[in-house]
């Protein structure tokens, strides 16, 4: 599909029976350059899940998107989460189809105040299902870890599930406070695991064949990045030097910021199972090491 301008856009990839994937260019972190929207359409009705551009070029791509798919009636746009290249261009969008925007309400207040709806657009808290056609039941699963409000929609009639940014289709998902919480995000990952779907969409990158395998990769990746912080902390250990042994130089400037949430949220986990210690001190700051046993 062309625009008036000949700039190139890219086509919907078929997910499943009823459930199509659109990559958008948006404000997203590198090397990504495009979050995924996905249009779940049966008969001539359509949900619509993420959007992240502002442009009026996209929009109208959407809108034509839906039209060569048969679709009259939107009712509704989901937001996974309230990251700006999931969200960003749901006002226009919303505007244009005449539909309300749904967002988690532990996301609804940052998703409002940085998408700045006027009067013309309703935002509104995800129900606990939609109805897509008739006969097409999408569940929606409050699931936190990447944010507070962080959902699934799953399909189960078509064994799909849309996970946001819980899974990538290549590489990694970065976690981190305040936003994020690493337990939560392995509870995340186990109900992707367990959710009985084959395939996942992920907020980036190409559909997943297998959930569950994704799911489990992820998570093992995560753990292993686990034994690596606490190889650094056989003495007490600020975050920066923590850093600078995990990471080293392989970290890209523009991931910097990310990565280092990342540590902190897999710190704070490790301090709450009990395999990490912390301390503060004015000249240094917070520092950790493993617990050491106490003799009895």
């Amino acid at each position: 599909m062309t625009n008036h301008a000949g700039e190139e856009f890219s086509k919907l990839v078929k997910m499943s029976q009823s459930v199509w994937q659109w990559a958008v260019p948006t404000p997203t972190l590198p090397p990504a350059f495009v979050t995924n929207t996905y249009l779940i359409c049966t008969k001539d009705e359509a949900l619509l899940v993420d959007f992240g551009s502002t442009d009026d070029a996209q929009v109208q791509a959407c809108v034509d998107h839906l039209q060569s798919l048969g679709v009259n009636h939107v009712i509704g746009l989901v937001a996974t989460h309230y990251h700006r290249d999931h969200t960003d261009g749901l006002p226009k969008l919303a505007e244009r189809l005449a539909a309300p925007i749904y967002v988690q309400a532990h996301d609804l207040q940052p998703a409002v105040l940085s998408m700045h709806p006027d009067d013309a657009v309703r935002v509104l808290p995800t129900p606990e299902t939609f109805n897509v056609g008739g006969d097409l039941t999408v569940a929606v699963v409050h699931k936190p870890g990447h944010t507070h409000g962080h959902v699934h929609l799953v399909i189960p009639d078509e064994s799909a599930i849309l996970v946001g940014d819980h899974l990538a289709g290549d590489g990694s998902v970065w976690i981190g406070p305040p936003d994020g919480h690493m337990q939560t995000y392995y509870d995340a990952l186990a109900h992707i695991a367990s959710s009985g779907c084959q395939l996942a969409g992920p907020g980036h990158g190409n559909v997943l064949q297998s959930a569950a395998e994704a799911a489990e990769a992820l998570l093992q990746r995560r753990l292993r990045r686990e034994e690596q912080i606490c190889a650094t902390l056989p003495a007490w250990r600020t975050t920066d030097e923590v850093f600078a042994q995990v990471y080293g130089q392989t970290v890209a400037p523009a991931a910097t910021e990310v990565a280092r949430r990342t540590l902190m949220a897999h710190l704070q986990r490790l301090v709450e199972v009990g395999r990490v210690e912390r301390q503060f001190t004015a000249d240094q700051g917070f520092q950790y090491r493993i617990r050491k046993e106490i003799p009895l």
